[in-house]
């Protein structure tokens, strides 16, 4: 399939993660607008909004234009957002802008959080691979850039970024690799027309460590509260195989290692608990050759060795398993927290999500928290 086609097969995806940026909008296609009546052109090759309030460097108007407003929006006469793309033959991009009202018209202020939600959940939607999350500056601005691959294999690279009461996102796509450094300088050519910046504005915010992307956990809050965070049932971004009632993305992260090449983890760091998720693949046939029985054996001595090398007071134990799932949870004391346990091997992959915990009144939500882990297959 020539490239152009298949960047427009997949240009979906991007309204897809516009329209989840702001939930309160709903994308409607309209017909391109004239120049004049909207207010887009194209001056020195470069592509301005005077409504959206922005520029980036593509030489022509958008092949399709979609209005985030309704019908009632637009007989209020009031702007509520608008999303722009273009296809090109190597390359895809939209511009989407988004004013502090809902889609009916009505003021409603812009929260950077649900944004950068939105963005989140329209790539997992669109079933597209998330490769990394990081934050990202845009001038004093708060933003966060996605990077992802459609199930057809074209990469994107997303920013979401909050300036003002002003919310944007700029998405670009591209097939082969060697289009990235194009579609990152269009990205980077992204300016506010009313500060007019002699250069880009963009810069990765600071304190990233670039071997715990996407980032650590950017919320001061209880384990009891994660459910009014984000969408219940959030699927593990990596494996695919499992989901949870916890936003993974918002984790830090810790990716395999030579000494562990075939595991990695999830941390999250809350005010009244740590909440560790360790993925292990190891190579085929590490445990689908054992029976049932010796499985849950060798599930059983490993946890009684760990817990006797941590130094740990064992409080409670018990069998968990579920048909071929074999689990079993366990409950420590150590010198300042409780930590409890839930382990399992399903198939060759084994999964252990623990948390450790300051008193005993979390434990209810810890518990809440275990039993959300659904495996998919």
């Amino acid at each position: 399939m020539r490239t152009a086609q298949r960047l427009f097969l997949v240009l979906t995806i991007c309204v897809a993660t516009a329209a989840n940026a702001n939930s309160q909008t709903q994308a409607q296609p309209t017909p391109l607008y004239s120049i004049e009546s909207t207010g887009e052109y194209v001056k020195d090759r470069i592509f301005e909004s005077t409504n959206g309030g922005f520029s980036i460097a593509i030489p022509q108007l958008p092949s399709k234009i979609i209005e985030l407003g309704t019908y009632k929006a637009r007989e209020k006469k009031v702007d509520a957002g608008k999303q722009f793309a273009w296809v090109f033959e190597r390359t895809l991009y939209t511009a989407l802008y988004t004013p502090p009202y809902d889609a009916d018209g009505n003021p409603s202020a812009l929260a950077y959080a649900d944004m950068e939600s939105g963005s989140r959940k329209g790539i997992l939607k669109a079933n597209a691979k998330l490769i990394s999350e990081k934050p990202i500056k845009f001038g004093e601005y708060q933003g966060v850039e996605f990077r992802y691959t459609s199930v057809e294999g074209v990469h994107f690279i997303g920013r979401t970024f909050l300036t003002g009461d002003m919310g944007y996102q700029i998405v670009g796509g591209y097939a082969d690799e060697k289009d990235e450094k194009k579609v990152l300088e269009v990205l980077d050519s992204f300016k506010l027309l009313k500060e007019n910046p002699t250069k880009s504005f963009f810069s990765e915010a600071a304190g990233v460590d670039p071997q715990t992307r996407p980032g650590e956990l950017r919320l001061n809050s209880h384990l009891g509260l994660i459910r009014d965070i984000f969408e219940k049932g959030e699927v593990e971004p990596r494996t695919k195989l499992f989901r949870m009632d916890i936003p993974f993305l918002k984790a830090k992260y810790l990716p395999p290692t030579t000494a562990t090449p075939y595991q990695f983890q999830y941390q999250w760091n809350f005010d009244d608990g740590i909440v560790v998720l360790s993925i292990n693949r190891p190579v085929g046939g590490t445990f689908s050759s054992l029976s049932l029985t010796a499985r849950k054996e060798w599930l059983t001595s490993f946890l009684q060795k760990s817990s006797a090398s941590a130094g740990a007071q064992k409080l409670s134990d018990r069998d968990i398993s579920i048909k071929s799932i074999v689990g079993r949870e366990i409950k420590v004391k150590r010198t300042d927290d409780i930590v409890i346990a839930r382990t399992y091997i399903v198939g060759d992959m084994y999964v252990s999500v623990s948390a450790a915990i300051a008193g005993s009144s979390t434990e209810p939500d810890v518990m809440k928290l275990f039993d959300s882990l659904i495996f998919l297959k």
